[in-house]
This record gives C-alpha cells, structure tokens and sequence, in this order.
C-alpha cells in the first residue's frame, strides 16, 4: 500500500477553478434573485448545487497546502526562456 500524497497541482487548480466559477455564480446571479424573492425552483436547484459544491471543495481541498503552493510560494520568472537543447547551443 502506497502512502497518502496530495494531488498534483493541475488537479487542484481543476478544483479551485470549479469553486470559483460556482462562487461567481452564486455571487452574481444567485443571490440577486434571492434578495430580489425571484427564485424558481429550477434556479433554487442551481442555487442548492453550487452552494453544496462550494462548501464541499472548502471541506475536501487542504487549504493549507493550496495556500503555501498557490498564494506563497515564488512563481516563475515572465519572459524569455532559452529553449534549445544544451548540445545545441553555442559555445563561446
């Protein structure tokens, strides 16, 4: 049996994107029409959903380790990358 490790990071930024678009919808169009007393059943449905899955990924995603990799942790440098391969490069 293998040891516990944390997904890969592409899984979790997958994640971290679904709870945003689900919080931007809750957000913007959720909770206008609640305050407004203009939910239907089928958009009170989407409201549900969204709400569970946003609460779920807060309770499923370890926020620490998003925290230190995403928001702590240095980025790579922007610009211009060397590609070529070391063989291919010119020696001076």
């Amino acid at each position: 049996m293998q040891p516990f490790t944390f997904p890969s990071a592409d899984i979790q930024r997958e994640r971290t994107s679904l709870r945003t678009w689900k919080a931007i919808w809750l957000i913007a169009i959720g909770l206008p029409l609640w305050q407004a007393h203009r939910v239907d059943p089928d958009t009170m449905e989407t409201l549900k959903a969204c709400a569970f899955g946003v609460v779920l990924m807060l309770i499923v995603i370890p926020l620490r380790y998003a925290f230190d990799t995403f928001l702590k942790a240095p980025g790579d440098r922007w610009g211009f990358t060397n590609l070529a391969p070391k063989s291919t490069r010119a020696v001076s």
